[in-house]
């Protein structure tokens, strides 16, 4: 069968001379190329074409959907529904599919207009602005960055939803959102794993390194609702820091007014400005010192950018693990152990949000218990470095130790006050020093009426620590921190501390000559 067909082949009618490159040709090749009908034989004429257009590949090499016409500038009108809402949010609703980087560029080049005038991503659009969108053109390969899904260790806890709103417990580490040289945060990533959410936006944002509760409208009615809360005080935010320093107030109000600018390196930050900048009001509450930092809550009244962060440092206490506004130093301390466990992010925690639902009115107050690495960090405070209150104590000798130690102010940070110290010197008795009483030591039993103490500091001669020891225990102290190289002795149910500097300094030479022989 084979072989006929090829011999009718060759007996096909043939019209002109061939070249000889057209002789070594397959049969259907010289047909196509003569215009002959395999099935009739007929010769038929080859329409000319009209004009010469470059032969364009399509199949592999290009997908589709980029054979159809070029992309157009568009002229968008804002209406009501979209009032308010931020441009880059409104170009992802017009652009489906476009990836955020490139609405970010597109934007930052000046191709998007808001009334025929530049804009940043964040403009708020207000109904009836006019918004230029330019033809946007991406490859398959910029498409494919779209966020991932969440893993389900990265899934943060969901607080509260309903068919309007969803209250999710956000992370430390994850950004609420892409830019600033992030491809995507959390609402790129929440939005990849609901696809079957038409619509899901940030109400608000918190900082990367900031936990705690974030709100995501899932319609545009409950967003347009929630934004006007925002913006006329109806939103209650409470947040929980761990600061820098001994807080002295119970409450403190902070109203320095934020400016928010951005370094010659593009990193974005605020200061406090009187001239430019913008009003802002934090509350703090003290809830526990614990020495050398305290717990605080921080009632927001307004929602400056880094407001928390930058009203603590400019009162002094500078959030801990803060890589922008805190105590780098001390960061580093703290990331490596200082306060008992090492701590590597800032201690900022949105624990509450009040406000009432857009929809259905409902009262809402929803709270996001700390994170387990902060609660380990506040136990550890709490239970054993004992800073949670201050302990009251006399001083025995004021020497030069004694007195070195009544000067000492970071006692305090530690939990130890030093109420009062005891000595025979009469240039001493009846002065003070530091602000610290010094009376006889006759006088002992007669003060510890006057003073809710418990705590001796044993800093005389040795050759009276027992005897000075004794008269302690007599009159009610419960514990002593013993600073002489004398070993006293006390009954079971007083706790001692001997802290001998002579000791110490033994120990440190030890190990000096172990390392010189080494």
């Amino acid at each position: 069968m084979m072989k006929s067909r090829q011999n009718n082949e060759r007996t096909a009618p043939k019209k002109g001379r061939t070249s000889a490159k057209s002789r070594t040709r397959s049969g259907k090749d010289l047909l196509a190329d003569l215009n002959i009908s395999a099935s009739t034989g007929k010769v038929t004429q080859r329409p000319k074409p009209k004009t010469a257009l470059p032969r364009v590949k399509t199949s592999a090499q290009e997908p589709k959907e980029r054979k159809a016409a070029e992309p157009k500038v568009i002229f968008k009108k804002v209406d009501e529904s979209n009032d308010g809402q931020r441009l880059d949010n409104f170009l992802l609703s017009q652009l489906k599919g476009v990836p955020k980087s490139l609405i970010y560029r597109v934007v930052r080049s000046g191709e998007v207009r808001v009334n025929k005038g530049r804009a940043h991503v964040d403009t708020r659009l207000q109904s009836g602005d006019e918004v230029r969108i330019p033809p946007i053109r991406y490859t398959e390969k910029e498409s494919e960055h779209s966020a991932p899904p969440l893993k389900l260790s990265e899934m943060p806890p969901i607080l509260f939803e309903d068919q309007n709103i969803m209250v999710v417990d956000k992370l430390a580490g994850m950004a609420s959102h892409g830019g600033s040289g992030i491809s995507y945060g959390l609402i790129e990533r929440m939005r990849a794993s609901r696809p079957e959410l038409p619509f899901l936006e940030l109400v608000h944002r918190l900082d990367r390194g900031t936990s705690g509760v974030l709100v995501l409208a899932k319609t545009r009615k409950a967003l347009v609702r929630l934004h006007e809360m925002i913006r006329e005080g109806e939103m209650h935010k409470t947040y929980q820091a761990l600061v820098k320093g001994d807080w002295q107030n119970d409450r403190q109000h902070a109203k320095f007014p934020l400016f928010k600018y951005v370094t010659p390196s593009g990193e974005r930050r605020v200061r406090v400005d009187p001239e430019n900048g913008l009003p802002s009001h934090s509350i703090f509450r003290l809830k526990e010192r614990f020495g050398p930092v305290s717990l605080v809550e921080v009632d927001l009244l307004t929602g400056r950018t880094h407001q928390i962060r930058v009203h603590a440092a400019e009162l002094g206490f500078p959030l801990v693990g803060d890589e922008k506004y805190g105590d780098f130093a001390f960061n580093d301390e703290v990331a490596h152990g200082s306060l008992g466990v090492p701590f590597k992010r800032m201690f900022l925690h949105s624990g509450k949000i009040c406000f009432h639902h857009p929809i259905t009115g409902e009262e809402l107050e929803i709270e996001a218990p700390l994170p387990k690495d902060c609660v380990e960090l506040i136990e550890v405070l709490e239970h054993f470095l004992g800073f949670t209150e201050i302990h009251k104590a006399f001083l025995f000798g004021v020497g030069s130790l004694g007195g070195a130690l009544l000067q000492d102010s970071g006692l305090k940070h530690f939990g130890l006050e030093i109420v009062a110290a005891f000595d025979v010197d009469p240039t001493l008795v009846g002065t003070n020093l530091n602000g610290i009483p010094i009376y006889h030591s006759d006088d002992f039993l007669k003060k510890m009426e006057e003073y809710d103490v418990q705590i001796g500091v044993l800093t005389v001669p040795i050759e009276i620590a027992q005897c000075i020891t004794d008269m302690m225990v007599d009159g009610g102290i419960k514990a002593v921190w013993n600073f002489t190289p004398f070993r006293i002795r006390v009954p079971e149910d007083i706790v001692v501390q001997n802290t001998s500097l002579y000791a110490h300094l033994a120990v440190m030479f030890n190990r000096l000559n172990f390392n010189e022989i080494k």
